[in-house]
């Protein structure tokens, strides 16, 4: 999984680290107030739902804004 903030770039392997995913990324994925941008994300929406719990509040998919 590829992360980005507005100074720093990471790469997250998730396979090692599936058991920390959930507990460290749910709380800013569910932040109404920090805006996710992502592209095509309809897949990578479904896995961080049933792989690790993750819910995305605020989300901004620049492939559904680009089929308008």
């Amino acid at each position: 999984m590829q992360i980005s903030t507005r100074t720093e770039d990471f790469i997250v392997d998730t396979l090692k680290l599936h058991n920390f995913i959930g507990p460290y990324l749910g709380e800013v994925f569910t932040d109404p107030t920090k805006r996710k941008v992502m592209h095509g994300a309809d897949r990578d929406v479904l896995w961080l739902q049933r792989d690790f719990g993750v819910y995305i509040c605020n989300l901004f998919d620049t492939h559904q804004v680009c089929r308008k």
